[in-house]
């Protein structure tokens, strides 16, 4: 008998954007689909989907870069992480159509060198075999998707009040 512990290999999607790769465990994705129409004002946009008002972002805004040449009709929609039923997916715009790529954990290295400029909604920078990847930290993503949520509602009850 050996010792040596076998680690799955994880179906992942490899999500392009208009600053990378994402990288995310294939379980996660709910639906891929095309927008028709974008309205490109907020830090948070919306989309109905399936009866549902969906958050839709782009990581590129989220992490202060420069997102005028981002203007993408495809997002992915993603199962929520937090157990909060006002947010039971989250929407992220790409660049195009993700791929599934199944991940061995010997082929998924750290990026050493990009990871010393980091985005707050960024847990890593990776590679998996040649392909740079960015990890998502969903979680941190979702909390300010949510507080976000909170001042819109609030906003408007300020504007009932008035």
């Amino acid at each position: 008998m050996s010792n040596t512990t076998h680690h799955p290999n994880i179906k992942s999607l490899v999500v392009p954007l208009a600053m990378g790769n994402l990288i995310i465990p294939n379980n996660l994705m709910a639906a891929m689909i095309h927008l028709d129409q974008m309205d490109e004002t907020d830090l948070v946009n919306w989309l109905e989907w399936h009866g549902r008002r969906i958050p839709l972002i782009t990581l590129e805004s989220l992490c202060m870069l420069d997102n005028t040449h981002v203007m993408q009709k495809h997002c992915v929609i993603l199962h929520s992480l937090l157990d909060d039923e006002k947010l039971r997916f989250i929407a992220i715009q790409t660049k195009g159509s993700p791929h599934t790529l199944d991940v061995s954990e010997e082929a998924l290295r750290d990026d050493h060198k990009k990871n010393k400029q980091r985005c707050p909604y960024i847990a890593s920078h990776v590679r998996v075999g040649n392909i740079p990847c960015m990890i998502p930290d969903l979680p941190a993503i979702e909390t300010v998707i949510l507080e976000m949520m909170q001042l819109e509602q609030d906003a408007q009850l300020d504007t009932k009040i008035e």
